[in-house]
């Protein structure tokens, strides 16, 4: 094993990966396998940084310098999602992967065994452990962020080596999407993903072998170094294009379990009221029979729970595409019960489903209130759903419902209707 990789599995620290594991509510083990599963894939990204980014990354790794891994860790025990150190590490993170985290946070938790809300956290984690070590490094060397590119090109094979062996056990499968019936197999989906992500990734990094076998050749005329550029620049856009291809097919589903809750428009209160689609009849095991429409939760989750291939999960989400609150509040809108009362229909008939609600919201306001409003709006619906006659035992035993703030959405918030639509409540299908 190389020195760099030696180093950055030394990053991730015992401190650091118990105070992770107790923050994110996940195993020990799980979160070590998580961090030394992501901080190649984050170097890696960084070795092959198109040059328009360049000052705006460099920048950040210096501002890193003024905070050490010890108060990350403290941020990290007391929840300080507003820190110096992690706001750092979460630009960083934006401006390394673009819109694809949700793309990447789904194959770490895959790969580890963590949620995807874990895998999204420690990925802003090890991304500020990283801009901390990388500025130090260039701090104490008095180097530039050119001389750290440079450095890290001469571990591009190491940087190869450790990604192949940790993703080989998803690249290899090949077996393709199962859509019949409109039944989406979670599995399948995860796995033509992965094969999306991973042969890009290292197509990028021998892509920077070539720009160091340029520079090995003496070519040092400025059509040689422009030609390098162009090199690291292509090779980060093709990753951007594979990923964005992945994600614009793959992360809907595997966000919403399918259900499409894109199609709608916009009310006098700025409320997203999604397109149903044709009524529809559910007739359900018990004999009880549902009035629905197609695409909706109820039909999407009938089918799920029917599908014997299809497989319960952390990261199996279905959002709610009929249910309102009053503004700013965690009490439910009267007239959008219909949903809510076919859900606690299916809940009944199959007993042996277990569920966890999620509650989100847009990214307008302090974030800190939004994940207070998320966790009272899916406690709501949580206590409606038992007051209908659901049984606790319907629910995760550990957390029944979770408030998760502005993480996670699945529209642009840059637009009333992307924040309209990000405002919503989901439900995870745990068991079956």
């Amino acid at each position: 094993m190389s020195n760099l990789i030696n180093t950055l599995k030394a990053l991730a620290t015992k401190p650091l990966i118990d105070a992770s594991a107790q923050a994110l509510d996940e195993q020990t083990p799980s979160i070590h396998k998580a961090y030394d599963s992501v901080l190649p894939l984050i170097l890696a990204r960084i070795s092959h940084l198109p040059s328009e980014k360049h000052a705006m990354v460099s920048d950040l790794l210096r501002q890193a310098t003024t905070t050490q891994s010890d108060d990350l860790i403290k941020d990290i025990q007391q929840q300080n999602n507003e820190s110096v150190s992690l706001n750092i590490g979460n630009t960083l993170h934006t401006q390394l992967f673009n819109q694809n985290t949700d793309s990447l946070n789904h194959l770490i938790a895959k790969e580890t065994n963590i949620r995807a809300e874990s895998a999204a956290s420690l990925l802003t984690i090890a991304t500020t452990l990283i801009a901390q070590w990388l500025g130090h490094k260039m701090k104490s060397e008095q180097l530039s962020l050119n001389s750290i590119l440079a450095w890290l090109g001469q571990h591009q094979q190491d940087l190869n080596t450790v990604i192949a062996k940790q993703y080989a056990a998803y690249t290899n499968q090949t077996t393709p999407i199962n859509n019949t019936n409109n039944n989406i197999n979670m599995t399948e989906i995860n796995r033509g993903k992965n094969k999306w992500i991973f042969p890009v990734l290292i197509l990028a990094l021998l892509g920077i072998g070539l720009f160091w076998w340029l520079k090995g050749c003496n070519h040092t005329s400025n059509e040689a170094e422009s030609n390098a550029t162009a090199v690291i620049d292509s090779a980060g856009a093709s990753i951007d294009e594979a990923v964005n291809k992945a994600a614009s097919t793959i992360d809907t589903a595997m966000t919403n379990g399918g259900t499409d809750i894109s199609n709608g428009s916009l009310d006098e209160f700025g409320n997203w009221i999604a397109t149903k689609g044709e009524p529809t009849k559910i007739k359900l095991d018990n004999g009880v029979e549902i009035e629905a429409f197609k695409g909706s939760l109820e039909d999407k989750l009938y089918a799920f729970i029917k599908d014997p291939g299809a497989m319960p999960g952390k990261d199996i989400w279905f959002s709610f595409d009929d249910l309102l609150f009053e503004s700013g509040k965690s009490v439910l809108k009267k007239g959008f019960e219909k949903q809510l009362e076919n859900t606690c229909e299916i809940l009944k008939a199959y007993p042996d489903v277990k569920i966890k609600l999620g509650g989100y919201t847009d990214n307008e306001g302090d974030s800190t209130k939004n994940v207070t409003l998320s966790t009272a709006r899916a406690k709501t619906v949580y206590q409606w759903m038992i007051g209908k006659g659901v049984t606790k035992s319907s629910f995760d035993e550990v957390k029944p419902y979770e408030g998760y703030g502005p993480q996670h959405p699945v529209a642009d918030n840059t637009s009333p209707e992307g924040r309209a639509q990000n405002r919503r409540i989901s439900l995870s299908v745990r068991a079956k």
